[in-house]
């Protein structure tokens, strides 16, 4: 079983994605509550999610609890699941997605190997927002 090393990690860089159009839509901002609630976080934790919720955490914060590789790419993934909590996936967000990985230390080739995967199970909300279709 996959156990992140700081969940918080994954939520702020979850969060960081929710706030890229200014806002944290109800569909977002219940998928974060969940999330926090299946992670059991402490009182810290839960702390950390209430201030993501009420404004965007940085890149730094986000890149300080992420750093190990994998971690690093499943909140990509997971980000990027959240940007589509909402019915569409927007160039906005797509670029953030893209800041996101950067800050994690996630190459182009890394991240368009994420966007792919998404895509294959996702679809057409990913392409709309300039993520590569992928190859067939």
């Amino acid at each position: 079983m996959f156990e992140l090393n700081d969940p918080v990690g994954l939520i702020e860089a979850m969060a960081f994605i929710a706030w890229a159009d200014g806002r944290v839509v109800p569909e977002e901002r219940a998928a974060l509550e969940g999330l926090a609630h299946s992670l059991d976080l402490d009182e810290a934790g839960r702390a950390a999610v209430a201030a993501a919720l009420e404004a965007p955490p940085s890149l730094a914060s986000v890149a300080a609890h992420l750093r190990d590789p994998v971690e690093a790419r499943f909140a990509v993934s997971q980000a990027i699941l959240l940007a589509l909590a909402d019915g569409d996936f927007s160039p906005i967000e797509h670029e953030q997605v893209r800041r996101l990985a950067e800050a994690l230390g996630l190459d182009s080739d890394e991240l368009a190997v994420i966007e792919a995967d998404m895509q294959a199970v996702y679809g057409e909300a990913l392409t709309r927002a300039g993520a590569p279709a992928p190859e067939r």
